[in-house]
């Protein structure tokens, strides 16, 4: 599949309506936005508390604090809410962008738009259950690895080959944690389209359909996922400003990717 063109449709879509996007993708951007500010405000509190011990202690002072300020339960529990309604809101208008890809979106209502998930019942609660559903699999596979760690103590060889084969095994793990979380990518796309084709499938098998799909596709899957880094770096530049285009952006490419792997396997 060709990279290049992915993007460069993606682009013409962005293009070509552009403020609909902005403004679709516009409370996803804000809510990031304040997870950010409110994440790096509880690190430079703590941070600076470390700073002031360091002089206290350069100083001789007696004074110095032996814990770093803690940010109260609420204050986490606010990023984690803030946290989970983005990442619904954003579940809901990957669809739009899909949607889009395939000329099925009129480019109107885009603040409507952006809030489809939690006005649409099956996918909201869908968009839920997969991710459950993906983080339950994965969370085997981990214990399957830890299993398989803990084995290695009992093995009659050298502490020192024990230590070895551990961290292969703990890396073989991560490596292989990543490439199934790679493969579960398109569960949701997937129990989208058997929804709209009245043929609804479960969350399970959702997941099972996106392993087939992306089989073989994978190398090139995450090159495309690579390819944003860039752009990524350009968010942090920005202070996020820039995500406003590059959420979008990157939806569009994904949807579109998505697509083309679909007809590819018609």
């Amino acid at each position: 599949m060709n990279r290049r063109q992915l993007k460069e449709e993606a682009k013409s879509v962005l293009n070509g309506h552009f403020k609909f996007f902005a403004l679709l993708f516009l409370p996803i951007v804000i809510l990031n936005i304040i997870v950010n500010i409110m994440s790096n405000s509880q690190s430079a509190q703590q941070f600076q508390q470390s700073m002031t011990n360091l002089q206290n202690i350069y100083k001789g002072a007696s004074d110095v604090s032996s814990t770093t300020p803690t940010p109260s339960l609420s204050f986490n529990f606010g990023i984690l809410i803030i946290s989970i309604v983005a990442g619904l809101l954003a579940c809901g208008v990957l669809l739009v962008t899909l949607n889009s890809i395939r000329g099925q979106n009129n480019y109107k209502e885009p603040f409507v738009k952006s809030t489809f998930i939690i006005s649409k019942a099956r996918y909201f609660w869908g968009s839920i259950l997969i991710f459950l559903a993906k983080f339950v699999l994965l969370f085997l596979w981990g214990i399957i690895f830890t299993i398989i760690g803990v084995a290695v103590a009992f093995l009659p060889i050298n502490p020192s080959d024990k230590v070895s084969i551990d961290i292969v095994v703990f890396f073989a793990g991560l490596i292989v944690m990543f490439i199934k979380n790679l493969s579960y990518s398109q569960a949701f796309f997937i129990y989208y389209d058997s929804i709209i084709n009245n043929d609804r499938v479960g969350y399970f098998e959702s997941i099972t359909k996106s392993r087939e799909l992306l089989k073989g596709h994978l190398g090139e899957y995450f090159v495309l996922q690579l390819s944003f880094i860039g752009w990524l770096i350009l968010a942090h530049i920005t202070l996020g400003i820039a995500l406003i285009w590059i959420y979008p952006y990157y939806d569009l490419t994904m949807s579109n990717y998505y697509d083309h792997l679909l007809n590819l396997n018609q």
